[in-house]
């Protein structure tokens, strides 16, 4: 009998230890968590995930956020036998971790980087080539990541993927504000200081909402923590890490 769930992919190491999946951001895959599938992989069982569409999974039947949780929860069971301890999500994959915990109490901890309750984006069909270093700057702080992002992601902000506009449509029409009162597991909220998408009205208003969250300010970020500051994004899952392991 064919799975409900469209095949999925997924990085994975770790034998032993509590249960992490990685969510990534809009246009993303899994190799953007090389780095944690690593190191992680030494105290946990951390799967990266492609989220459905993306990369090397299969595309989900309607691009939605509910189908993307309808889907993530049927791949827990299927995969993982359950809802993992412990999810960590980049922006859109923030506004997924917080969606799953508020259907999920099976999750015990988040780890939420660069997202609120929502991301207000506004899509852009098509980029202007003298733009490409501003978008570039808009999205990193560190110079040398600005400069990477110009040298080796300008085709992919020029084309703008539809795979992208997707994502961006889909996170622009997300507010999880409503389901505030049932996400009651601990959030680590991690934001980047200079974020220009995740603005600290939206960081604030999240924190009112969610008792259950505290914040981490990432001093040497933008929008892309995990690659910006990736060690210490490391030690905010490993801290969370610890406190599973010793419930």
């Amino acid at each position: 009998m064919k799975s409900e769930v469209p095949r999925l992919y997924a990085a994975r190491s770790g034998t032993a230890g509590p249960r992490v999946v990685l969510l990534h951001g809009a246009g993303g895959c899994h190799h953007v968590w090389h780095y944690f599938v690593r190191r992680l992989g030494r105290s946990a069982r951390v799967w990266a995930l492609d989220l459905p569409g993306h990369c090397k999974s299969e595309p989900p039947p309607e691009h939605t956020f509910d189908e993307f949780l309808r889907i993530l929860r049927l791949w827990f069971d299927e995969a993982l036998g359950g809802a993992p301890e412990v999810v960590v999500g980049h922006s859109m994959g923030g506004l997924l971790a917080l969606g799953l915990a508020a259907q999920e109490a099976r999750i015990q901890r988040l780890v939420v980087l660069s997202a609120a309750l929502r991301i207000p984006v506004q899509p852009r069909r098509r980029v202007d080539p003298q733009e490409v270093e501003d978008i570039c700057r808009r999205i990193y702080h560190q110079e040398r990541w600005i400069r990477w992002c110009v040298e080796h992601r300008s085709q992919v902000i020029l084309s703008t993927p539809p795979i992208m506009l997707r994502d961006l449509e889909m996170v622009r029409q997300v507010d999880l504000r409503p389901l505030a009162p049932r996400i009651r597991q601990p959030v680590h909220l991690a934001v980047g200081r200079y974020d220009q998408a995740v603005t600290e009205p939206l960081v604030r208003e999240t924190l009112n909402l969610l008792p259950s969250a505290r914040l981490t300010r990432l001093e040497h970020s933008g929008h892309m923590p995990h690659l910006e500051e990736a060690a210490r994004v490391a030690e905010l899952i490993e801290e969370e890490l610890q406190h599973v392991q010793g419930a």
